[in-house]
């Protein structure tokens, strides 16, 4: 787990998940991405950092158990993961988005960052969420949030 911080945010990453494995046939970068989360002030006020960071590796864990989820997000730009528990509230889902970033030089080729966000029920709720992922829904939650900062 990578964590760094600036002057309105906390950044955490993963590290680990586009290690090369050993053993497969076929040469490939892991799960082929790194997942991170930025936290502002309300997000890290909500939960302790060490929480968010126990989350991602958690996250991480469920990326790698082979539900291609990389090529799923890189597919549809962005999805609708996962629930949380309710000690995350107001928090109550994740989405995982594509970002333009990658990481290059790694041993077989370049890997996705996959974003990793904190979503409320309110802010999906009178969505459509019947298309693979609720991907419509993902994006237009994370568009609502670009139109509001």
């Amino acid at each position: 787990m990578l964590n760094t911080k600036s002057k309105t945010t906390i950044t955490l990453a993963t590290d680990g998940l586009s290690t090369p494995w050993a053993g497969i046939a076929d040469p490939e970068n892991g799960v082929g991405c790194e997942l991170f989360m930025e936290l502002d002030a309300f997000t890290t006020i909500s939960r302790p950092t060490d929480d968010w960071a126990s989350l991602l590796i958690n996250l991480g864990d469920l990326v790698a158990d082979g539900y291609q989820v990389a090529d799923d997000v890189e597919k549809y730009g962005a999805i609708l993961f996962c629930s949380l528990t309710d000690e995350y509230h107001p928090f109550t889902r994740i989405i995982l988005s594509l970002d333009d970033r990658r990481i290059d030089h790694l041993p077989f080729g370049s890997v996705s960052l996959i974003r990793v966000t904190p979503i409320a029920e309110a802010e999906i709720e009178h969505l459509d969420q019947s298309d693979e992922w609720a991907s419509r829904a993902a994006k237009h939650a994370l568009a609502k949030r670009q139109r509001q900062t």
